[in-house]
């Protein structure tokens, strides 16, 4: 793989998140950071394809979750159904994603690969199918459709609304560090609700479009058309719908 930038915000977005249940919605808070976060390593977030997972295999490893592992697998198959992506048990790779259940409605994913030990935590707000999704999104290098440079064409963001842990969540990125793939998708599995990380009685976005609408990713049950296609671009799967 090259080593060009790509920031992706593909038409969805990702990070490690940690999403705390509140009022609103069962993802709500920030859902995404990355491994010992800090202004060097924000900056420099996703910007080299050595962050993509080798040749599209993802290594996990569950260390809870007994009664939730058929539900994960049924989410990490539904995502090699349609696109290039495989999904490994860890034997000995030093580069895996350990899944485990996190604290009440603690969700978050280390964003992109990384050649040692990653997080998935998946708390008792997270376990639906939609929410496992997202969370398997950010692992693959997605960040939040919200994070497009150009979101502000499709929706309306009162970060008044929203709770100060979640305001990095809705930070748009830069055009000159960030490829985005693909137009806006209002149904991606990558962009939050209209109150998800929002303070009591209010809402966070709202569509610029008539009749599109923003849906908690717990509600979700699939990857959009989009949500496809941008993955299949990123990781360049051959035999494959790409943009």
């Amino acid at each position: 793989m090259t080593t060009m930038s790509f920031f992706t915000v593909l038409s969805v977005a990702v990070c490690l998140c940690i999403e705390a249940g509140v009022e609103g919605s069962r993802l709500n808070g920030r859902d995404m950071l990355m491994q010992e976060e800090s202004p060097l390593m924000e900056r420099n977030a996703l910007k080299y394809d050595s962050r993509l997972w080798p040749d599209g295999v993802v290594i996990y490893e569950f260390t809870s979750l007994r009664f939730y592992r058929k539900l994960i697998k049924r989410v990490m198959q539904h995502i090699a159904d349609n696109t290039c992506i495989t999904f490994k048990e860890r034997t000995n790779e030093k580069g895996y994603v350990n899944i485990y259940n996190g604290k009440l409605f603690t969700c978050f994913a280390d964003m992109g690969y990384y050649p040692f030990k990653q997080r998935l935590s998946l708390g008792l707000g997270c376990r639906s199918f939609g929410a496992i999704l997202h969370e398997l999104g950010h692992v693959l290098g997605l960040y939040h459709e919200q994070q497009r440079p150009d979101r502000d064409d499709y929706v309306i963001v009162y970060k008044d609304n929203i709770q100060t842990g979640a305001l990095r969540d809705y930070e748009k990125r830069f055009e000159n560090n960030t490829r985005v793939i693909g137009p806006f998708d209002y149904d991606s599995i990558m962009i939050y609700g209209e109150t998800d990380a929002r303070k009591s009685g209010s809402v966070t976005m709202k569509v610029k479009k008539p009749g599109a609408t923003l849906v908690n990713a717990s509600l979700k049950h699939e990857l959009t058309a989009l949500d496809i296609k941008k993955i299949n671009t990123l990781y360049n799967c051959p035999g494959k719908d790409k943009f």
